[in-house]
């Protein structure tokens, strides 16, 4: 689009490391002392619908077009910002929060208007500091119910004949409640434990003998099986609002794991659930600048014991 008129248009300087595509317009993004993450540069008006961010060309490329039947003093008297917008990158480790400052000086310009009559106006990077806490949950708890207590989650008494060949399995509901958990957006859970079937990986064993020839297997709403001690296993729910308490809801279900021989008598398996949680936060900053970042909290362990009566 050509460079006329009333439109506002932005060049980078040639340090942008990365770019993304907003509303059309390619957008450069800068790097900063923390790997994967980069920022990019927004101009807005303060009264009036016009944004663009500086481009990812070295040339001007206009970001807002203003109507050619607009008065010609289209920009006159209207104030506007800077906003700085974080993005994360596929290059991000997640750690335990970061003080982030740029790495890119002399990044880009604005211009407002054709290149024989115009307003530029030259961004450096404003020398800004930010840290990003890492949210968290403040604590994971089993919610009571008729299946569950304290810790345990109880499934009841089985007849083998109601195991072997996993006919009719029944699920058993349950629920881990998470509080403290303000600007988290993001849960995503895995399942761990030291006690899995030799005969199913997807199976906690009984903690006192894994040769029983029936275990627990643990179950998203969704039917997805969290297999323990598997990183690629894991159950993910998001939420565009960031709620204080949250809540997980899973179901088990006891079953047989392929022996062949099933030894009754009573049951107890242990799981531990771990939370990772993202979050979203906008932080703005002295000067009317405004940052957007996306983040990891820190892990949150609830552990799951499963007490399973004796069966006949």
């Amino acid at each position: 689009m050509p460079v006329r008129g009333q439109n506002l248009n932005s060049k980078q300087s040639g340090v942008a490391v990365t770019s993304t595509t907003i509303n059309g317009v390619k957008i450069a993004l800068f790097p900063t002392n923390v790997q994967g993450i980069v920022y990019g540069i927004k101009f807005v008006s303060d009264s009036e619908p016009p944004t663009g961010y500086i481009a990812m060309s070295t040339d001007y490329t206009t970001v807002f077009s203003v109507d050619d039947n607009h008065d010609k003093e289209y920009w006159k008297g209207k104030s506007g910002h800077f906003d700085l917008t974080l993005f994360q990158t596929r290059d991000y480790i997640p750690g335990q929060g970061h003080t982030i400052t740029p790495n890119a000086n002399m990044v880009g310009d604005f211009r407002i208007g054709s290149q024989t009559d115009a307003q530029d106006i030259q961004i450096n990077n404003n020398a800004f500091t930010l840290t990003i806490p890492q949210p968290t949950c403040d604590a994971a708890t089993l919610e009571n119910s008729d299946n569950a207590s304290g810790t345990q989650v109880n499934l009841g008494d089985y007849y083998t004949s109601e195991l072997i060949g996993n006919k009719d399995p029944k699920k058993i509901p349950f629920t881990i409640k998470l509080t403290g958990c303000g600007g988290v957006n993001h849960l995503i859970t895995k399942l761990t434990s030291q006690y899995v079937s030799p005969y199913s990986n997807s199976m906690l064993a009984d903690i006192n003998n894994a040769q029983r020839g029936f275990g627990v297997q643990i179950y998203s709403t969704n039917d997805i099986a969290l297999i323990p001690n598997d990183a690629n296993s894991y159950y993910s729910v998001q939420d565009s609002s960031t709620p204080d308490t949250r809540e997980a809801n899973f179901y088990a279900v006891l079953s047989d794991d392929g022996k062949g021989v099933i030894t009754t008598g009573a049951f107890k398996a242990i799981g531990t659930f771990i939370f990772d949680c993202a979050s979203i936060q906008n932080h703005r900053l002295a000067g009317s600048s405004a940052f957007g970042a996306k983040n990891y909290c820190q892990t949150r362990i609830a552990t799951f014991n499963s007490l399973f009566p004796r069966f006949q």
